[in-house]
This record gives structure tokens, C-alpha cells and sequence, in this order.
């Protein structure tokens, strides 16, 4: 998995779940990977499904169908370093949000199959969530090694 730094931001402000998306989608948005019907979208889809997008402890990951407005595929990052309550239980606060924009309905799946194995490894979790630097982010995720 690769991701540009242009798609990862720090933020020490935000307070909410929709403002934690619209941050993270509108990385995707500004750099052309979706359309705004897409940033509209992942909330949307929370709002009627609930926090199923916090996928495991301190992890959300907001998404949408190809046909809601990808342009390209792209992975989005924001570190959210006072943590954000989705009201997901034993999976709140959220520290680490993606955006995910597929291609194709299939073409996520490598990606998530990457993001479960970078994040399982919690020192590398730690990293990303304690980094004050978004290149030193983009680094790290782009260093990994995927295939062990």
C-alpha cells in the first residue's frame, strides 16, 4: 500500500465524527480522487448504518461505492491526536481515520487486506498516532513490509 503525504493530515482540533470525515474525505476531494457526492456519501452511509466504519480499537475507515464519486483510487489519512468518540463501545476514542476510495467494488480489498496487516502491528500503530510529521507518516506506511 502507498499513500502521498498530500492525502495525510494532523489535526489536534476536531471534536466529532462528521467533521473527523469531512477532514479526511476532503484530503481525497482537494486531490481529486473523488467528487464531493462521495464526501457526502460517507457520512451519509454512517448516519443510516451507525459506527461500523470503526473497524477495531482507535480505527475508523470511511468509505463509499466507486460509483458515489471516485474519480481514482486512494487511501487518505487523518491522525486525530485527542481521539474521537464514534460512540463505538470498547472501539473509542479514534485516533487513526482513513478515506478509502475504490476503484472497483473488489479493488478495496487489497487495501484493506494491507491496512488489517499494518495496523495489527501496534508498534507501528504508536508510530503513526505519536508522529507530529506527515512525511515521517507517509514513511512509515510506505516502508512497511506487507508481505510478512
Amino acid at each position: 500500500m502507498m499513500i502521498n503525504k498530500e492525502l495525510i493530515c494532523i489535526d489536534n482540533d476536531t471534536h466529532n465524527w462528521r467533521e473527523a470525515g469531512n477532514i479526511v474525505g476532503n484530503l481525497l476531494l482537494k486531490n481529486q480522487y473523488v467528487t464531493e457526492t462521495y464526501l457526502k456519501k460517507i457520512i451519509d452511509y454512517v448516519e443510516e448504518f451507525g459506527p461500523y466504519i470503526v473497524f477495531a480499537p482507535g480505527i475508523a475507515l470511511f468509505h463509499a461505492r466507486p460509483e458515489d464519486g471516485v474519480l481514482k483510487q486512494g487511501v487518505a489519512l487523518t491522525v486525530f491526536k485527542e481521539g474521537i468518540n464514534f460512540c463505538a463501545g470498547v472501539n473509542d476514542p479514534v485516533y487513526l481515520v482513513f478515506a478509502l476510495a475504490p476503484e472497483s467494488n473488489n479493488s478495496h480489498i487489497e487495501l484493506l487486506k494491507d491496512l488489517s496487516i499494518l495496523l495489527s502491528d501496534n508498534s507501528i500503530k504508536e508510530q503513526i498516532i505519536n508522529s507530529s510529521d506527515t512525511d515521517n507518516i507517509a514513511n512509515i506506511i510506505n516502508s512497511f513490509d506487507y508481505k510478512s
